[in-house]
């Protein structure tokens, strides 16, 4: 699966500070370029595919039209659902942190926030009440991309605690996600963070969209920029074995607005 280069340049940002919450501490990380994931280390820094390239679609106005996906489809062509329903209003799943046999399909971690924390800034504490985990977002447009935007993190293996140490996938069932999306939802990325310290790496992008809806994100059907080289530590197809979180990004950078995003269910896609 190829992306499509946007074809103006991607330009060096700002340092932008990172906060990511959900049963893990605050810190901070140095973007680098567009496009750069930074944070999701085991302190729980959260981190983000930042603004720049366009996946999958047309690209106009920062958002992908029609609705588009990358690496994930609306529902109706993915294989069986699990019955399991990840969002909640703990912020948290997969039963009692320190016992591991009660943890969903080898999964257990939090919810978070993650931002860039210029205009689109991540709260701390826990981002979910009954039914829906949620984000109010503001983006600009910024050609350096210093204000990329934000987003809604889920670990998918973390031991908890006040010194949360974060882990790859541990199970062998799932195969990705079925994601609904509700509320303002402009140009979205849904990503697999492929290291537990993101930071000047780029995490492959599962869908790329615009819109409120349900979308699959499949750890196979997944793409890197075009722009990306080895240095930047992004594979094409993401390794469930080696995904530490999915994140649920509002692109910044490419046009301005605000709103608030909700995500409203999540639950396993077993192969």
């Amino acid at each position: 699966m190829k992306l499509r280069l946007q074809q103006w340049a991607l330009a060096l940002i700002a340092t932008a500070g990172l906060i990511s919450v959900g049963g893990a501490c605050s810190g901070d990380g140095n973007n680098g370029i567009p496009g750069f994931t930074t944070g999701g280390a085991s302190n729980g820094i959260g981190g983000s595919n930042l603004g720049g390239s366009s996946l999958g679609g047309s690209n106009t106005g920062g958002a992908n039209t029609g609705g588009s996906s990358l690496g994930g489809s609306t529902t109706g062509a993915a294989p069986p659902t699990g019955t399991d329903e990840l969002v909640n209003a703990t912020g948290w799943f997969g039963g009692a942190a320190e016992d591991r046999t009660d943890d969903v399909y080898g999964m257990q971690g939090a919810f978070y926030q993650y931002g860039d924390n210029i205009t689109c800034v991540a709260t701390t504490g826990n981002p979910c009440t009954t039914g829906a985990c949620c984000l109010d977002w503001t983006t600009i447009i910024d050609s350096t991309y210093a204000s990329w935007g934000c987003g809604i993190g889920m670990e998918l293996n973390a031991s908890g605690g006040e010194a949360s140490v974060k882990s790859p996938y541990a199970g062998a069932d799932v195969v990705g996600f079925r994601v609904t999306l509700e509320g303002d939802v402009p140009g979205i990325r849904v990503s697999f963070t492929q290291f537990a310290d993101t930071t000047n790496r780029v995490s492959p992008v599962a869908v790329q969209t615009s819109g409120p809806g349900t979308y699959d994100a499949l750890f196979s059907e997944t793409a890197c920029p075009t722009w990306t080289t080895e240095e930047h530590g992004c594979v094409d197809d993401a390794v469930a074995t080696s995904s530490h979180d999915l994140q649920v990004q509002v692109v910044g950078g490419e046009s301005a607005g605000a709103g608030s995003l909700c995500i409203t269910s999540i639950t396993p896609i077993l192969g």
